[in-house]
């Protein structure tokens, strides 16, 4: 056994050690990645819990904030509806109060277009000769007129009492019509055309007479209308403008009540929502840090892996080395017998030819004394020297065969540790240039 041996042996024994102190440091590990191990999950379970906490606390507070929302979108509806009927129905006031004025202004021109009929119809009952009967007329028209007068200071029944007039008055003109047809038949002889013109001269002049008191009594009426209608329209104008105005103070007051009112509810929906925002920021926060302890954790997790990975890889590198131990143990104790034997087998045949060249040298003292000359040697056939040498060699050759195939095996098996080994330190110095690029 020599020293390159012996130091091979050492290397080995020394790298036994060495895997030793690895897996004790291994162990050390896994124990403290345990513990690390256990530590994160108790810290993931109260993270848990803690964003479970958060998320329920989060959507109580969404609930909470979107049903708020929800009434205050309600409320905000419910003060456009109201505003946009408070609105309309001041559009109707307003539009009625229009119509109302052009309802007065028809009134104004359906009088004056009765006044106009009074006036014809006046001038056409003045051809009669029957002064008395156009006398009688014009006084009816001006008690009609009285009437009218009268009748235009109520504004509520005003339609009702000029249809009324306007029915007597095609009434009187159509009697008038009639009267100034019967009158107008040929009584006066053609001899008195003198007296005719007179009358006519006369007549016209009273017809034009009371054109005059008649456009004088229609301008005076006409005033008095439009002075009436023109202060019932000012009172109702300004009883309407006093109640818009009410009504728009009422609005404006509403509306800035609730103009103050959106304020608010925005103003609380603003803080519900920043709340709601810090809320989900938070639950982001949690979320982030829950992610990278799990992060950490399945790090951790892979490194204890990677660590039993390596854990068994080193027992398989020791059981190589061992099985290799055993190898060389063998190999050396069949190399320490081949030397043993060899010795032996060399010292003993040094014994035997030491031992036989003494006695021939004695045998051949002991003839020359007795004074006997040798013969020369003859060669004599021993059958049991034959046997007994075909037999050593039979047993020697089995042996021999034995010993073969034992250490085919060995040999086999220390090509196995060689090639495992060399796969372990291509491993091993792969793991060592990954380690140092990253």
């Amino acid at each position: 056994m020599n020293a390159s041996q012996i130091n091979q042996i050492q290397g080995r024994v020394d790298d036994t050690y060495r895997l030793d102190q690895e897996k004790i440091d291994l162990r050390k590990s896994k124990v403290r990645l345990e513990n690390d191990l256990n530590r994160l999950r108790d810290e993931k379970r109260a993270l848990l819990e803690t964003k479970d906490k958060l998320q329920v606390g989060l959507d109580n507070e969404i609930e909470r904030a979107a049903a708020k929302e929800n009434r205050l979108s309600a409320e905000i509806d419910q003060l456009q509806d109201r505003l946009f009927i408070l609105s309309e129905k001041r559009d109707h006031e307003l539009i009625a109060a229009k119509s109302k004025a052009e309802r007065l202004e028809l009134r104004t021109q359906e009088l004056e277009a009765l006044l106009d009929n009074q006036a014809s119809i006046r001038a056409e009952a003045s051809t009669s000769p029957d002064f008395s009967i156009l006398r009688r007329s014009l006084e009816d028209a001006r008690r009609q007129e009285r009437d009218a007068l009268e009748r235009e200071s109520t504004l509520k029944a005003s339609i009702r009492d000029l249809k009324t007039r306007i029915v007597e008055l095609e009434r009187e003109n159509h009697e008038l019509k009639a009267k100034a047809l019967s009158t107008s038949s040929p009584k006066v002889s053609p001899s008195t055309p003198l007296k005719v013109q007179e009358e006519l001269r006369s007549l016209r002049s009273q017809l034009l007479d009371m054109h005059r008191a008649m456009k004088d009594i229609k301008t005076q009426n006409h005033e008095l209308q439009h002075a009436s209608v023109n202060e019932e329209e000012r009172r109702d104008l300004h009883d309407l403008l006093k109640s818009s105005t009410l009504e728009a103070e009422s609005l404006a007051v509403r509306l800035s009540e609730r103009d103050t009112r959106v304020h608010e509810l925005r103003t609380h929906l603003r803080r519900v929502r920043d709340e709601r925002a810090l809320s989900i920021k938070k639950a982001d926060a949690a979320r982030h840090e829950l992610e990278s302890l799990q992060a950490r954790y399945e790090a951790l997790l892979e490194e204890l892996t990677q660590h039993s990975e390596r854990k068994g890889r080193h027992a398989k590198e020791i059981k190589g080395l061992g099985k290799e131990i055993m190898w060389l143990k063998a190999r050396l104790v069949r190399e320490e017998k081949f030397r043993q034997d060899l010795a032996w087998s060399k010292g003993l045949m040094e014994l035997g030819e030491r031992v036989r060249i003494a006695c021939n040298e004695t045998d051949l003292k002991m003839i020359a004394e007795m004074g006997v000359k040798p013969n020369s040697p003859r060669k004599k056939f021993d059958a049991r020297l034959k046997l007994k040498a075909v037999a050593c060699m039979a047993l020697a050759v089995c042996r021999m065969q034995l010993m073969s195939a034992e250490w085919k095996k060995l040999k086999k098996l220390g090509e196995g540790l060689r090639k495992a080994k060399g796969e372990v330190l291509k491993k091993r110095e792969s793991m060592r240039r990954k380690a140092l690029t990253d």
